[in-house]
């Protein structure tokens, strides 16, 4: 498998720049890797004598889930900090400044390209962050004098890495130093293929939302237009989402608003809600501070949406009809009663608060939705109880970061 595996790579050396011509998207992978060698030459310029902290996250979520830890003072003090991302998510949006040093593209994961990356970065620890596991590079890393970790890892039986194909991956994983899984499920899977550096450890996501929650800052414009009035959030949301919440506002509930964060800000899916949601005078974030008369409030561009569950009394969080549960912790963490599609057997921080009875899987047929909001619209105190279990909830499943930054510190680096 191997061999194909490097077959494969070269082979796409040369293909992927004729494919280019004629998809936008390869064009825009292509091009995103040619700013590699810039970024690292530039954040080269200011390097400091301190050992480096490489970590590699594949997108903007990965990203996040790791801030508590590289935010950490021991582990700022300690280490020069870089982090790889492989999508644009993570590299375009992830708020690096003060956190990080510096920041690249992962290339292509050919074995000379991976070589010539790890010697020319040369950390000192590096950090694979859940799951994006490149062969070549890992094999670079293992070859060098670097300490590595895979931290929140996360192992299912339907992932390649657990396959029969995966030997080679699984046998570099297995030569880290140590592999922080977020799940004794994890664990366990690990154990099976005789693995001996596990730690079990959280999902640092809980850490994350602690974090964003302790600084958090007010939204005057979403603050006007809730009012502290009942109101429904829909977090990341997609169109199957949002035709079950336009049934229950114009059909059931008269008097609760309604905050729609999408999953996709472009112009013509924001065109389209407004389509849509005519006949609730919906506002878009950018447009206005007028909400006097309205009822729907559209946030059209990223990265308000952790901060706008604060003003919400229930939120819907989007993407669990299809494949992909957004993060329900950044709702949670607000003490919010929660719904979602059905399609959440994927996701273990879903499934725990389902079973604490504070998130709901919900039908695409709009009457359980709004079955379901009755719970929470006829009985004054059903949120104040759901405060109370997701408070200590939060306080049962964090502190791991820290736990992590200590061993970080803690490494003979010398």
């Amino acid at each position: 498998m191997r061999i194909l595996y490097t077959l494969i790579g070269e082979i796409a050396r040369y293909v992927l720049p004729l494919l280019a011509r004629f998809n936008p998207k390869i064009e825009q992978f292509q091009n995103q890797r040619k700013t590699t060698s810039t970024d690292i030459a530039h954040w080269k310029q200011t390097q400091t004598s301190k050992p480096v902290l490489w970590l590699h996250c594949a997108s903007l979520g990965e990203y996040e889930m790791i801030v508590p830890l590289i935010s950490n003072k021991s582990v700022q003090s300690t280490f020069e900090i870089v982090v790889s991302f492989f999508s644009s998510s993570g590299y375009k949006h992830a708020q690096t400044d003060g956190v990080v040093q510096g920041k690249f593209y992962l290339p292509l994961d050919r074995k000379k390209t991976m070589s010539k990356l790890v010697s020319h970065v040369n950390p000192s620890v590096f950090v694979l962050v859940k799951y994006d596991f490149w062969l070549n590079l890992m094999s670079a890393l293992n070859e060098s004098n670097c300490t590595n970790l895979l931290v929140n890892g996360q192992f299912g039986s339907s992932q390649f890495i657990t396959t029969n194909w995966a030997f080679s991956w699984r046998n570099q994983l297995k030569k880290f130093k140590k592999i922080y899984a977020q799940n004794t499920d994890s664990a366990k899977l690990l154990e099976r293929f005789k693995f001996d550096n596990i730690i079990l450890s959280n999902d640092l996501r809980y850490d994350r939302a602690i974090q964003l929650k302790t600084k958090i800052h007010e939204i005057p414009t979403i603050e006007a237009f809730a009012q502290n009035q009942p109101t429904l959030i829909l977090g990341s949301s997609w169109p199957e989402e949002e035709y079950i919440a336009l049934q229950y506002l114009t059909s059931f509930n008269a008097n609760i608003k309604a905050i729609i964060a999408p999953h996709d800000v472009s112009p013509s899916n924001i065109e389209r809600l407004q389509h849509e949601y005519r006949e609730l005078n919906p506002k878009l974030f950018t447009d206005s501070d007028d909400f006097s008369d309205a009822r729907v409030l559209i946030l059209n561009n990223i990265g308000h949406l952790s901060n706008a569950y604060q003003y919400a009394t229930v939120a819907f969080v989007g993407g669990a009809f299809g494949k992909g549960l957004h993060n329900v912790l950044e709702a949670a963490v607000h003490g919010l009663p929660i719904f979602t599609g059905a399609n959440i057997d994927k996701f273990p921080e879903a499934k725990a608060l389902q079973k604490l009875g504070v998130l709901h899987p919900v039908a695409q047929d709009p009457r359980h939705f709004i079955e379901l909001m009755g719970t929470y619209d006829q009985k004054d105190s059903s949120n104040k109880h759901v405060e109370d279990i997701l408070r200590k909830w939060f306080e049962d499943q964090s502190g791991y970061s820290a736990n992590i930054a200590q061993y970080l510190v803690g490494l003979n680096l010398n």
